[in-house]
């Protein structure tokens, strides 16, 4: 995986641009993420600076991440009162369910 620091970077999937990466953008994460081969090409349009992280790194650094967001959740779900009577197994089925939603003041949530 690569961060740009500075310069610009030109994608290219069957010669064909289809983004232009800038300062702060990353590009290689789905490669790691799903073990697979690269499926674009990545030019240089200027000079550039990139930081390169490997899959190993990438590999903890997920793994590290999806442990404490599983250890976040086992917290909150402990303390709700509908779920104090479900087993342990039976909440960690549930938090691989579970996805985070963020919402607005105001926002509508059920109709």
């Amino acid at each position: 995986m690569y961060v740009v620091e500075s310069g610009e970077l030109d994608c290219f999937k069957r010669e064909a641009l289809v983004k232009t990466y800038v300062q702060s953008e990353a590009f290689g994460d789905l490669a790691l993420l799903y073990n697979a081969p690269r499926a674009a090409t990545i030019t240089t349009k200027n000079e550039c600076r990139l930081w390169a992280l490997d899959r190993a790194t990438f590999s903890y650094i997920a793994q590290e991440a999806m442990a404490s967001s599983r250890q976040r959740y086992e917290e909150f779900l402990a303390q709700v009162p509908l779920l104090k009577q479900v087993s342990e197994q039976e909440r960690s089925k549930i938090i691989e369910c579970m996805k985070e939603k963020r919402c607005s003041p105001g926002e509508q949530i059920v109709s």
